[in-house]
């Protein structure tokens, strides 16, 4: 305090602060009188003003002063003084006197002949939002009689980091002789938000090590000790015969919760004021902190992007540094100057990638009858991409061509070891699957050239109207291709990295960077090829399903004679449907789009006509429209209404309900397109695991006794652990390229294992079986978070909840207008498949359910209680889903059932137990439930492709020996929806080629194409011909060295013309650039 009393106990000085914050002393002017009561028995001997200086003090016109003492009523002892305008402290000795504890004691103090003294007390400075220091007690008023605060009272240290507050810290630090630290509330907090408080991080770590000329003169730390050990679980830590020390810097993180600590033994710290504090150091100290980009983000956000989203300052520097566009891509090569050749040599290096792979996958994928044979190339692109991604994210090589090529290297050592191994088994599969393989590369390059064919129709890699959201794919894309290391700069945000799930940029990357291509060309031949992909996994994924009864069948009996080497047609005919239902036919809203473009066209006066009046009016249009007369609607209601099929409330956003075909038909590189392939690839691996053999016989071809399909045992550890990696890679893969694929494909894969095991079990889940389920269900998810983990420690979301839907659910009409098509299939396979149970039926086998009745009358009466709290909850589709979900289950139990039977009855499950889920739930910032029911909708497509093109084969024969009505009852009903399906490609394609900006622009792969002939108006309706940009963007093709930073027109989204209309952003587009800002929402969701 402003004074001190000094007395001895036992030849030991002790101290009592006495009631002193602040007296001016004048001479004859009022005495200060201090009054206090002795702690204890002691003798008394000085005081000690800790804080005088001279009020008037002039550096020429010093005056002396004099101060005077005595205790009680004792004489004076006197001291003269030559005080200046800086405080210091003055002891003066008093008569030795013995004093006993509790005695009241009165001290008085006068200033004698010379000028002013000013006394002042201690200003302490203490934190905000904790108990401030000292505490009062016993009738002591801390900071009425002893201390004073420092300006302000309790500083806020947890407010931001600024301009304002780095001020206001060094105003504290010059006025505060004394900081108190009452806990750790903020000193461990703020370090955990290192870009909201850079300086405050500093501050404290400065306040410990000395640097800002404070010393710390106490600490007080509770601690469990058991004899010579301290615990302290404040800290986390532990030290042999003294305290550990706590405090700078902040614990790990397995020291106690800061609430087991703060309210009952919080640690202190107390620091002290030196000479070493400068005024002018501590000021260059704290200028020296940026603050020029405060960040405010909360504990959660912190945790989420710890960086912030920002590239730190050596990764920008090397991606800026590199990254020249002219180096990475061929610009005037070949491939770029003929967009035919590069047509023909991409497909070429797909195919050749994929042959390169299958003996990997023949080894893996050994439950599959085709060997994984048709998903090679799928998982080549995955393995030679995430091989250069993998090295880039952790700056072991650079993402370049040299990186991938060594990753092809690589894949195929690992091939031709596996080759070497199995060569025998390989050739034999070969010889006998040569009319499928045939098949399947035809299938393959059939898909490719339709894809190519309706790109030709519209190839431009942007439309004023209709571009979508093409620009950020294009940016985004080439900003990929284009950065040095993972993550990816971010083209729409300099200095920050892209902060989305961009692994699939990287995955159709590796041969666009292997091969040079340009990206606007690129573009345009990874849709086709991923549509190739997409079909030509489903139809392996369906062919598998249907080969297998006979492949299993041969597996166990051995040999095979002939079954291996001809044609299985129902298993071909399978794989046909379920990819003519994936990638090609679209929903049934199509119809509904023709009606209404017939009706508006039609005769108003027809509509008036009672009853009928409605269906004359469209049919007097559809005369008219099929006459040549333009329909009334908009040219893209042809295209896109489908895709928003499902009924909203007004002012809700509509759910978006793409399928395959429209996604490929409008373009958009998006995340769900690019994951399509990949989703089947785990797919795959699931149902490869799920038929893989488990008995160990092996089998034959011709009589040939090299074996080409035995169970785990005759393959090597190593070749066994690939299996779980590739599980593992491929369905880690969907969290980096669409996250939302991720969690449907861990489900489906820990599906696979379970009953991979019960298989194992012969059908049973004894302990060992649920221990083995449980581990290598760990296993799979682990591989699948390790594997894409730099991913995963740089990814930010602010979406990672869900919430119940308080909205409109989808009627039954929508529901089926999206999926009518599918159960139709669905349901007759249920039907047939209960026919089979049933008609199996005997007295005695009916007589061993009776131990399970209890459990299926409970079973039952959840289910009807379950049905009836949907339905009262408004959930109009829940008595067709929930009724189909328990039906196959029911049916799915049965203990006879082949495998691939009750793996389509598993994949009807999940399928329409997806689209149940996201009645109920949505993701907590989704835009309604827009992307919610988009997401799982677009997975449902591809399981329920899957499903009825192997119900269809499986069904037919069935169909066939019903009666004439019923067979044509079910053939036409088939017909009505595959014509609706069809009208979707056919009415939605030719209208998609007809909404470029210039419908004379080139028909060429090449995206960019169509800019040399193209003007585009802006909101001032001013023209301005894009031939410019072009030749300005072909400049910097061939100038540009490295990835500068650009500056190009921003356009608010909020302002009077959006920036999906605009044509701001476009040179980060097509150059990749990292321009100061792109478009304003999508950074703002970043």
């Amino acid at each position: 305090s402003g004074a001190t009393l000094l007395y001895e106990v036992d030849g030991a000085t002790h101290e009592l602060n006495l009631p002193l914050k602040s007296f001016e002393f004048a001479q004859n002017g009022i005495p200060l009188t201090l009054n206090a009561t002795m702690p204890q028995d002691g003798t008394i001997t000085a005081i000690r003003f800790n804080y005088l200086s001279d009020p008037d003090y002039m550096a020429e016109l010093a005056d002396a002063e004099t101060l005077r003492v005595r205790l009680d009523d004792g004489p004076f002892s006197q001291v003269n003084l030559n005080l200046t305008d800086q405080e210091e402290g003055v002891e003066i000795d008093l008569p030795d006197t013995a004093v006993s504890a509790t005695t009241s004691l009165r001290i008085t103090a006068e200033a004698g002949p010379g000028g002013l003294i000013r006394a002042n007390t201690s200003i302490l400075m203490n934190e905000h939002w904790d108990d401030l220091l000292p505490i009062s007690t016993n009738g002591r008023n801390a900071y009425g009689s002893y201390y004073t605060e420092v300006t302000g009272g309790q500083r806020p240290v947890t407010s931001q980091d600024n301009d304002d507050k780095r001020r206001e810290v060094l105003q504290w630090l010059d006025e505060a002789d004394y900081i108190m630290i009452s806990s750790q509330r903020a000193m461990w907090h703020l370090p955990r938000l290192p870009l909201v408080y850079p300086m405050m991080i500093k501050y404290y770590e400065w306040l410990f090590d000395g640097t800002l000329g404070f010393e710390l003169v106490t600490e007080f730390h509770a601690t469990h000790e058991i004899g010579s050990l301290y615990i302290s679980d404040t800290g986390g830590t532990v030290s042999w015969g003294e305290a550990p020390e706590v405090g700078w810097p902040p614990p790990p993180e397995w020291a106690a919760e800061e609430a087991f600590s703060v309210y009952d033994h919080p640690p202190v710290w107390i620091f002290k004021k030196t000479d070493a504090y400068s005024h002018e150091q501590t000021a260059e100290l704290l200028g020296n902190i940026d603050l020029s980009n405060p960040i405010f983000m909360n504990p959660q956000e912190a945790t989420q992007a710890p960086d912030g989203l920002m590239l730190t300052a050596k990764e920008w520097l090397t991606q800026r540094a590199n990254g020249t566009f002219r180096d990475i891509f061929a610009v005037d090569g070949a491939l770029n100057q003929s967009p035919t050749l590069a047509a023909v040599v991409w497909w070429l290096t797909v195919i050749a990638l994929g042959w390169l792979a299958f003996p990997i996958l023949f080894v893996v994928l050994r439950g599959l009858p085709d060997r994984g044979y048709a998903l090679a190339r799928i998982f080549a692109l995955l393995f030679v991409s995430y091989f250069g991604w993998i090295l880039a994210s952790y700056d072991v090589l650079p993402n370049t061509r040299g990186t991938l090529l060594l990753g092809t290297a690589v894949m195929g050592i690992l091939s031709l070891i596996l080759f070497l191994r199995h060569r025998h088994d390989i050739a034999a599969w070969v010889s006998a699957n040569l009319a499928y393989i045939g098949i399947a590369e035809a299938v393959g390059i059939g898909l490719y050239l339709l894809m190519i064919g309706i790109r030709l129709g519209n190839p431009d890699v942007w439309d004023v109207i209709w571009g979508g959201e093409k620009p950020m794919d294009l940016s985004y894309f080439t900003a990929v291709l284009k950065s040095t290391t993972f993550p990816p700069y971010d083209p729409w945000y300099a200095g920050g990295y892209i902060n989305y799930y961009y692994y699939g940029f990287v995955y159709v990357g590796s041969i666009t960077k292997l091969l040079g291509v340009i990206p606007a060309l690129a573009y345009n031949l990874i849709l086709p090829m991923l549509y190739s992909f997409t079909g030509l996994g489903v139809f392996s994924i369906a062919y598998n399903l249907v080969e297998s009864k006979d492949w299993q069948a041969a597996i166990e009996q051995s040999p095979i004679a002939n079954l291996q080497t001809r044609l299985n047609k129902r298993a071909i005919s399978a794989g046909l449907i379920a990819t003519l239902l994936a990638v090609f036919l679209g929903n049934l809203a199509e119809v509904g789009v023709l009606t209404n473009a017939w009706y508006k066209a039609g005769n108003d006066a027809l509509g008036s006509i009672p009853l009928v009046g409605n269906i004359m009016q469209t049919l007097d249009g559809g005369i008219k429209v099929l006459s040549g007369q333009p329909a009334p609607i908009y040219p893209s209601d042809w295209f896109w209404n489908a895709s928003r099929a499902i009924n909203a409330n007004p002012g809700e956003v509509a759910p978006i309900t793409e399928f395959p075909f429209f996604t490929f038909l409008y373009g958009d590189l998006h995340a769900h397109m690019i994951s399509l392939p990949l989703t089947i690839l785990a797919l795959g691996w699931a149902v490869a695991l799920a038929l893989q053999t488990v008995s160990g016989k092996q089998f034959t071809v011709n009589g040939n006794e090299k074996p080409y399909a035995t169970r785990n045992t005759q393959y090597a550890r190593w070749e066994i652990a690939l299996q779980w990696l590739l599980g593992g890679l491929a369905i880690g893969a969907l969290r980096a390229t669409n996250t939302w694929d991720w969690p449907t494909y861990l489900v489906i894969g820990g599906l696979a294992v379970l009953f991979w095991v019960w298989r194992k079990e012969n059908g049973r889940f004894t302990l060992s079986a649920i221990l083995q389920a449980i581990i290598f269900i760990i296993l799979l998810v682990s591989l699948s978070i390790l594997s894409f983990w730099p991913f995963a420690n740089h990814y930010g979301t602010a979406y990672s909840s869900v919430s119940l839907w308080p909205g409109s659910y989808t009627q039954l009409s929508n529901y089926l207008i999206i999926y009518g098509l599918f159960l139709f299939f669905v349901v007759t396979h249920l039907v047939r498949e209960l026919r089979d149970w049933t008609s199996s039926w005997t007295f005695e086998g009916m007589r061993r359910f009776e131990p399970a009745g209890p459990a299926l009358i409970v079973a039952l009466v959840a289910y009807v209680v379950l049905l009836l709290a949907l339905i009262i909850r408004g959930y109009l589709i829940a008595p067709v889903v929930l009724t189909l979900i328990t039906l196959s289950g029911l049916l799915g139990l049965r203990r006879e059932l082949p495998a691939a039977r009750r793996i389509v009855l598993i994949l009807i499950s999940s399928a329409l137990g997806l689209t149940m889920a996201v009645e109920i739930i949505v993701l907590d910032g989704d835009i309604g439930r827009m992307n919610t029911v988009f997401k799982f909708y677009m997975q449902v497509w591809i399981l329920l492709s899957v499903v009825a093109g192997v119900t269809a084969v499986w069904l037919w024969p069935s169909v066939q020996q019903r009666s004439k009505l019923v067979r044509n009852v079910w053939q036409t009903a088939l017909g009505v929806m595959l014509f609706a399906a069809f009208l979707y490609p056919v009415l939605a394609t030719q209208a998609k080629w007809n909404v470029r900006m210039n419908k004379s622009a080139p028909h060429t792969l090449d995206g960019m194409a169509f800019m040399p002939v193209t003007s585009y108006a802006d909101t001032n309706n001013s023209t301005i011909p894009l031939v410019y940009d072009y030749e300005a963007i072909q400049w910097m093709y061939h100038n540009i060295d490295g990835s500068p930073v650009i500056v190009e027109a921003h356009n608010h989204s909020n302002g009077g013309f959006s920036e999906y209309r605009s044509i701001t952003s476009r040179v980060a587009m097509y150059t990749g650039l990292p321009a100061v800002v792109g478009w304003d929402w999508h950074q703002r969701q970043q």
